[in-house]
């Protein structure tokens, strides 16, 4: 065992040494190790011990390799314990993932956040109770299509890399829980995306987007969906088809119109539609009686349907910056209203029962 730490000691030193970087080398031998046969028997004796706040002597130093903790300035955590075993090297300046992770069969999480990886070892695949995988803020220009064999993941973000395309494989991710892409290059989703159907949060915002697959509305579990930034023109009607979407972020786009289908989001809270080029809105949306928000702000619009007045439970209404002359009458009905923002229109009279609410901020 003093030989073990030994060996670690020396690799801590050597971190230390680095500071905020962590040698390709150094980190790819403690893979090595970490996945040989010697390293596992140190895992095991270490995993013993891991419920007990004062461990045996010999293992009191250990915790600094195995066990760093957040405030380390290099980043580096290797978490072992008796359900999970987790891996963080974050801030490391990291530009390869050895292919010897794939040994890891029984790795949790692996978080490999704020590095320089362009790229993922096809060996990640085997990796079959993999969690949660974050390897966002790298360099990453493409993902192996054996990330679909990663069947108990649940957590996936991959936001801020430089992605241009996902493989159709994504799909095989049938636990996938929360998905984040935010931040890349994508100009398109595989149709696979629906298969997802576990899917309760996507984030697809920040990339190069012109459309969304009609397949989007088979995620009926989804809760929030996230789609701004891109250069969207038009939803899909099977939009209509996410019941449960509480969030619908899809500011900062291209929409000309909304589909109809719009009004069978009876769960949506918030609506985010501000910065495209909307015209019109349809008359369905008058049956989002659940929403609180809606951000409609920075389009073209010329008038509101009078439907706009049985959003009941509505708080914050934006509306400025359109090309709007009147407001419905029943715009009055909107009781739960206490912010309303009509700036920069062309209004030439308010009704007197909203006077009050006027760019009344909260």
């Amino acid at each position: 065992m003093w030989i073990k730490y030994i060996r670690f000691m020396n690799w801590y030193r050597k971190i230390e040494r680095h500071h905020t970087k962590i040698p390709d080398e150094i980190f790819c031998e403690i893979f090595s190790y970490l996945t040989s046969e010697d390293g596992k028997g140190l895992i095991s004796s270490c995993r013993r011990f891991n419920g007990l706040t004062k461990p045996p002597f010999r293992f009191a130093l250990l915790p600094k390799l195995l066990f760093l903790t957040e405030g380390m300035r290099h980043n580096i955590i290797i978490i072992i314990n008796k359900i999970k075993q987790s891996i963080c090297v974050a801030h490391g300046h990291i530009t390869t993932i050895p292919s010897e992770i794939g040994r890891l069969s029984d790795l949790d999480c692996l978080y490999m956040q704020h590095n320089q990886l362009t790229s993922l070892p096809p060996e990640i695949g085997n990796l079959k109770n993999l969690n949660y995988l974050d390897i966002n803020n790298n360099q990453v220009t493409s993902l192996p299509c054996e990330i679909g064999n990663l069947s108990n993941l649940a957590n996936l973000d991959i936001s801020y890399n430089q992605l241009t395309s996902l493989p159709s494989e994504i799909g095989n991710l049938r636990n996938l829980d929360r998905f984040s892409i935010y931040n890349n290059y994508l100009a398109s989703l595989p149709v696979t995306i629906g298969d997802l159907r576990n899917l309760t949060s996507l984030d697809i915002s920040y990339n190069q987007l012109t459309s969304l697959p009609s397949e989007i509305g088979n995620l009926r579990n989804l809760r929030s969906l996230y789609i701004g930034n891109n250069q969207i023109s038009s939803l899909p009607s099977e939009i209509g088809n996410l019941r449960n979407l509480v969030f619908l972020v899809a500011s900062n786009n291209r929409l000309t119109s909304l589909p109809s289908e719009i009004g069978n989001l009876r769960a949506l809270n918030y609506l985010y539609i501000n910065n495209n080029e909307l015209t019109s809105l349809p008359s369905e949306i008058g049956k989002l009686i659940t929403l609180t928000r809606l951000y409609i702000d920075n389009n073209q619009l010329t008038s509101l349907p009078c439907e706009i007045g049985n959003l009941r439970n509505i708080a914050l209404l934006y509306i400025n910056n359109n090309q709007l002359t009147s407001l419905p009458c029943e715009i009055v009905n909107l009781r739960a209203l206490t912010c309303l923002d009509v700036n920069g229109n062309q209004l030439t009279s308010i009704p007197s029962e909203i006077e009050h609410l006027i760019n009344n901020h909260i």
